[in-house]
């Protein structure tokens, strides 16, 4: 016997299994989508912090050096400046000293109004002076390099490589003359570094980086390789206005604010994601751990279902193939009191009460069956036997030989089958002979009032193998019962059918039977019937059984007004078995 084998996607290990990884990675999957949110808020946080100082610290700067240009021009404005840059306006000496010191009072004012400014110059070439918060010189030949070389870019930041400044004239200059005076404000670079020094954080610094002048001002020369690289990562960045971005560098993750363009070029900040997000790395260590104890439980939990369910439901199916063999005595156990332990205690149940119903059924069968054949073969009636040879005898006082004989033969072939034949199937050929044989000689018998019309079987059907004695029963209860009250024209006739996929054999009468007999009959033909076994019901239970369902008796009224009962034979059952003549 095969083995009921389970496909192992429809296993409910499998199963079971599947959901457990199911809600394990959707727990993994939800927590990843918090992790990585809360990462990117904290992330954002920090960038948005990174924008907001380098935008306070950038308009700071802009504010201060707008404020230095606004004192510019009211400086210009001054009418002793412009007395000393015209030598004829000025009438003494006296005039002159005092416009000297108080033009060089106002450039004291205008260095100390801002922390930014480290040192503030202003020449006036045609009166040949060179004037400071603190000194008063004569106006040299590399001076006028100098001024030549500042009219280039007047009133702009300039960074030459060293210093960064500031300069501005009093007019432009068209035809390449010197102007009247020319002031020049160097930036105190310090003053700047030390406040990129207030917007870092541990492992992070920040610069300025100005393209065109190629300015890089860093906040701690130490921090100058590294701000190269960053540079360096970010070269390609710089077509956008104020940005944010993560680049890798040493194997490390930085995070990076760069800002708007500005007089000063673009503020860049930097710090190591790994410790200005340390607590969250630390979860993320935490979310780690948490995903593999969840994968170590999922592998233990298979473990465990496997030992708890799938085991016991091989060990049952085992069992159940064993009973499916045919053994009778197995029994199987179950150590734990729990769900298994009472289906294993409903099996061992089940199986000794299934081996004693098997034994007593086999054993009421088999005297069934004993009973039913003997009671079948007694049902020879001394009367049929009597009137029988009674009717032989007529015949032959009356000299018709030749009926005699034929009803000689019939009534030998009926005896010779009942009594020779003790198979318990027999071929459909052999028992519509034995059939045909008791029609015609109670046909003989009733001559006078019963006619008897018999189709022949067809040939492809002689061979197919029947349970014995199923025919003839249904003559006898047609003579006794449809035609006894017939006392003339009464028929009797068996027919063939295929019906679709079916073989039927008919037995009807022109009987005068009643709704009530026709009723009765069906009654004793269902499934569920127990009332009194008769002949007709005896056999309809045999062809049911024999068959597995595929056969049976089917009664109603047939066309000639009587009773008409029929066996049914269902394709499987003449595909099954060899149906070819003997």
């Amino acid at each position: 016997m095969d083995q009921y084998k389970i496909k192992w996607t429809n296993s409910i290990k499998t199963k079971l299994l599947v959901v457990l990884f199911t809600l394990v990675l959707f727990n993994i999957g939800i927590s990843c989508l918090f992790f990585n949110g809360t990462a990117s808020i904290a992330r954002n946080a920090i960038y948005d912090k990174m924008a907001a100082q380098a935008e306070y610290y950038q308009n700071s700067l802009e504010f201060q050096i707008e404020g230095l240009k606004n004192q510019q021009n009211l400086f210009f404005s001054d009418r002793k400046l412009t007395y000393l840059a015209q030598p004829g306006l000025i009438g003494s000496d006296y005039e002159r000293r005092e416009a000297l010191l108080s033009v060089q009072a106002k450039l004291a004012q205008l260095q100390w109004s801002s922390q930014l400014v480290s040192g503030i110059t202003l020449y006036i070439p045609y009166s040949g002076y060179v004037i400071t918060p603190s000194s008063i010189s004569d106006f040299k030949q590399e001076d006028e390099q100098k001024v030549y070389g500042w009219l280039k870019e007047p009133g702009k930041l300039t960074y030459d490589g060293t210093s960064l400044y500031m300069t501005a004239a009093d007019a432009p200059v068209a035809d390449g003359s010197l102007p009247f005076f020319m002031l020049y404000i160097a930036i105190d670079q310090s003053v700047i570094r030390n406040t990129l020094k207030d917007l870092n954080q541990t492992d992070g610094s920040s610069f300025w980086y100005q393209p065109e002048y190629e300015l890089l001002l860093y906040d701690s020369q130490d921090k100058k390789e590294m701000s190269d690289m960053v540079l360096a990562s970010l070269e390609e960045m710089f077509g956008e206005a104020d940005s944010l971005h993560t680049i890798r560098l040493g194997g490390r993750s930085y995070l990076v604010s760069v800002s708007a363009p500005g007089t000063l070029g673009r503020l860049i900040q930097y710090y190591q994601e790994e410790n200005v997000m340390s607590d969250l790395f630390r979860y993320s260590g935490y979310f780690s751990a948490f995903v593999l104890a969840a994968i170590a439980l999922t592998v233990l939990m298979s473990g465990y279902v496997e030992r708890l369910i799938h085991r016991p439901l091989r060990k049952l199916n085992a069992a159940f193939g064993v009973l499916q063999g045919g053994n009778m005595d197995i029994s199987i156990r179950h150590d734990v009191q729990d769900e298994f332990g009472y289906l294993y205690e409903g099996f061992n149940h089940m199986a000794r009460e299934l081996k004693r119903l098997i034994e007593e059924v086999y054993v009421q069968k088999d005297l069934k069956q004993k009973a039913e054949l003997k009671q079948l073969q007694a049902q020879i009636n001394p009367h049929f036997l009597y009137n029988s040879f009674f009717a032989l005898s007529r015949r032959i006082k009356r000299g018709d030989m030749e009926n005699a004989e034929i009803m000689a033969d019939y009534l030998g072939t009926y005896f010779r089958f009942l009594t020779r034949n003790t198979a318990d199937v027999v071929p459909l050929s052999l028992e519509m002979e034995h059939a045909e044989s008791y029609a015609m000689v109670q046909g003989a018998r009733f001559a006078s009032r019963i006619k008897v019309d018999w189709e022949t079987l067809p040939k492809r059907f002689e061979g197919l193998l029947v349970p014995r004695l199923i025919v003839q029963p249904l003559l006898e209860n047609a003579f006794s019962h449809g035609l006894e009250d017939k006392e003339e024209d009464g028929l009797l006739r068996l027919s063939y059918e295929i019906r679709g996929r079916s073989l039927y054999i008919h037995v009807e009468d022109n009987g005068e039977a009643k709704e009530e007999q026709i009723a009765a009959l069906r009654e004793r033909l269902r499934e569920d019937y127990h009332g009194e076994i008769t002949a007709i019901s005896n056999i309809h239970r045999r062809l049911k059984s024999y068959y597995k369902g595929k056969s049976g008796l089917e009664a109603g009224r047939s066309a000639m007004g009587g009773i008409r009962v029929s066996i049914g034979f269902e394709e499987e059952i003449w595909n099954e078995q060899p149906v070819d003549s003997r």
